[in-house]
This record gives C-alpha cells, structure tokens and sequence, in this order.
C-alpha cells in the first residue's frame, strides 16, 4: 500500500544531498533533555564529528564472497556452497518492499538469458528482512510460498530464505545473510543484488535494475576488478551519511542512555551537514521518534524541533511535513498548537487522496493520542474515499479504521467490506479480509 511515508529508511536516504550548507536547524532552540547533546553545535563542529565516525565495512568488491546461510530452498533445486567456475547473483528481496517486487521480472529476464545462452550463471532471490515476531520458520516459507506462487512466470529463478538467529532478548531475530553480506558491505537498503564471479570474489554490488551490463562483462571475462573495486569504494564513502543514520536510529531503541544521547547527537550533526537541504530527512526522524513503539523515552521536544525546521524547508507547503509536525506537538502536550497544525495539514492536503490517506493513517498509529487524532483522521480519510469515488481499497481500509477508532463500528464493517470488495491483488485482499473478521469479532 502507498499510504505510509515514507516508505523505509532507504527512501530518505536514497535522494540525500552528500553536503549542504546549515539552514533552519541551525538557529534552532537547543534542546536540553537526556538525550540531546549537552549544547548546540556549529556546523564545523558537527562535520568534525561526522569526519570522526568509523563505518569500515568487512566485505567489498574483490573480497572472497561469504557462504550461503540458507534456512529454506523455496524454489529450485538447493545450493550447498557457491563453487568456482559458476557465477552467481544473489539477490536480496523482501516481500513487503515494493521496489523489490518491481525488480522481480527484471532479474527473471536476466536468468531466462543467461540460462538459454548455456552460460553457468546461477540466480538466487535471497529473502532477508522478512521476519515477522508472530510467525514461526514454517509459516514464513508458507508466506514465501505463497509469494512466489503468486509471482508465476514472473519469478522462475532459485527462491531461499535466510538463516535466522534467534534474539536472546525478545527482540528481531539476526539474518545472517543480511549480517554477513549488507551490513558487513555497508548496504542498507533492498533489493540489492551481489554478483560473485566464478572465481568467488564480490565482482559487484548494487541495484538489480543496473546489474545488465557489470554481469555480461564479468560472464565474458571482460570485467576490470581493480576499476570496480575503486569505484565501489568511492561509493562506500557516500553511504557514510546514511550508515551513521541508520546506527543512530538502532541508538534510539538502546536501553543504555549514553548510547542513546550519543545517537541523538549523531542525528544532530547529520542534520547540519549531510542533510542540511533534505527536507525529508528531518521529517522522517521526527516521524521515528513520534511513533516508532521501541524507541526508548523519546524526546519529542528534539522531534518537534526537527519537524518544524522540515515545515520551514518546504515554505510549509508538504502536508506530511505540517501532520508531523503537529503529531510531535501532541505527543509534547501543546494540544492546541497540534490541533492548529493538523488542521493545516489537512486543508493543504484537501484535493490530494493519496495524501489525505497517508495522513489520516499516521494519525491512527498511535492510540494514546486517538482522543485528538481519530477526528482528523476520519475527516481525511473520508475526504480521500470522497475523492476516490469509493473505489479503492486501501483507502477504504483507512476510513474504516478511522470509523472504528471512532466508535463506529457497524459503519467500519460495512465500510471494510466495500474495502475487500474493491481490492483485486490477493495478498492485499487477504489482508483486509482478516481486517473485517477482526472488526466483526469485535462489533
């Protein structure tokens, strides 16, 4: 569905500037709390720091490629161990991320090529990031299962699902090939494809969608290793940024409070350097911090800061940035300034369903707050089923939440209902059929 925003941490980062000059944020109020830095600092200051990050990774172009950490074979006959003489790519996918399912025919066309050629090119779909906490190995293959199934001629190649490592905490499982190949090359974003020559070496590391010509120059032998891993490592310096957000972000779930103000400042500097120009940046954090449930004692003053200076970037124009914005003022209890600022948002969104929805689900996110947001939410949400003529399902299935946090529970099951009946793709339909069973249960 489209209406969450944004979609992953991938998503800021992926159009960040790699330098900007200080802007809104620096003048900014600091914050002092447990978790922000003892006292503002001054974009040369916040660069310094940035320089004094460490974010070497363990596995490169030209490296030895790491084993196959393979839990299930849930298409195609299984592979034991990568072998020299065969070149393999090994796609990282998960279902839920929508760019990795548009990526999907791409990768089945390479394969089909490659496969009718008689070349020994070997292509695995690797799932990783999939884990869900309320399902056991067997029901996640039988999720993959299904996935791939319903793929059909889309999706012929080698399907496996990672290994796991219980969390000794309660927490999210470890995948291994997520440790051992992303993080470990400094990768946080899928789909992400590795090409392991036959002589299993990492030859390169990137998007599916560019993978075409890299993978017929290293089939035919024409590849420049040395080249590639050059460039490769001028690439990994450019993930600085975002490798230092997505550990600032892992800092904020930490029991530990130094690790979470060191994380905080973290994000600070990143705001005056790094992202000093990306409006999305300092709404997307400020977003985490509001409504993430396992960020630990979140400083919704520091969110409030941020989500102001992402309204004042974008002349107060982006409805997302407004709702932020006053969602961060509630959870700060300056109820009246929330309610003015989500009431700008909505009438900046007024004509635009696909913000309206995106925005009325946010709102229905947190239910500690729902005595002020769910009016909002519901205006919204039936502003954009308005717009859309009540004809599309996952905005249906926004309004009917909204009515059901509402208290108007026979209108949410007959709206949900409608919700079922306008959704033609069958993962989504299922899910909103479960929606309505659990909205019937509870009528």
């Amino acid at each position: 569905m489209t209406r969450r925003f944004p979609c992953t941490l991938a998503t800021v980062v992926s159009t960040a500037l790699v330098a900007g000059a200080p802007v809104a944020f620096a003048q900014a109020t600091q914050v002092a709390s447990e978790q922000a830095a003892s006292q503002a600092m001054t974009a040369a200051e916040a660069q310094k720091y940035i320089d004094a990050q460490n974010v070497g990774h363990d596995l490169s172009v030209g490296d030895k490629a790491p084993k196959l950490h393979v839990t299930d074979w849930v298409q195609g006959s299984p592979i034991k161990a990568m072998e020299n003489g065969t070149t393999y790519v090994v796609e990282m996918w998960a279902e839920w991320c929508g760019p990795c399912v548009r990526a999907i025919p791409h990768v089945n066309e390479l394969s089909k090529k490659y496969n009718a050629m008689g070349e020994d090119v070997v292509f695995i779909g690797m799932n990783i990031w999939d884990d869900k906490p309320d399902e056991d190995a067997d029901a996640r293959r039988s999720r993959i299962e299904r996935f791939v199934e319903n793929q059909g001629s889309k999706m012929t190649y080698r399907v496996a699902i990672e290994e796991t490592i219980p969390s000794t905490d309660g927490g999210r499982a470890t995948g291994l090939m997520a440790r051992d190949w992303m993080t470990a090359a400094g990768r946080n974003g899928i789909p992400c494809a590795f090409i392991v020559d036959d002589e299993g070496r990492v030859a390169w590391i990137g998007h599916p969608m560019q993978m075409d010509e890299p993978l017929q120059q290293i089939v035919a032998g024409d590849y420049d290793m040395k080249a590639a891993a050059s460039e490769s490592g001028a690439g990994a310096a450019a993930q600085k940024g975002p490798l230092l957000m997505q550990r600032a972000m892992t800092g904020l779930r930490s029991d530990d409070s130094a690790e979470r103000a060191e994380a905080y400042k973290t994000l600070e500097a990143l705001a005056l350097t790094t992202y000093a120009e990306e409006p999305r940046f300092f709404t997307w954090v400020a977003q985490q911090v509001i409504l993430a449930d396992d960020i630990v004692s979140p400083d919704y003053a520091f969110a409030t800061r941020l989500a102001k200076t992402g309204a004042d970037m974008t002349s107060w124009s982006e409805p997302m940035s407004v709702a932020v914005l006053g969602l961060a003022n509630l959870k700060a209890e300056d109820i009246d300034q929330g309610r003015e600022y989500l009431s700008m948002a909505m009438n900046l969104a007024r004509a635009d369903e696909m913000e309206l929805n995106a925005i009325a689900w946010m709102l229905l996110e947190d239910e500690s707050i729902h005595e002020f947001t769910a009016p909002f939410a519901r205006t919204m949400a039936e502003q954009a089923v308005d717009l859309t003529a009540w004809q599309q399902g996952d905005i249906l299935d926004t309004y009917a939440k909204a009515l059901w946090v509402s208290g108007q529970t026979d209108e949410a099951v007959e709206t949900q209902q409608k919700a079922v009946e306008a959704t033609a793709d069958p993962q989504q339909k299922a899910a909103l059929q479960r929606r309505l069973e659990e909205y019937r249960a509870g009528a």
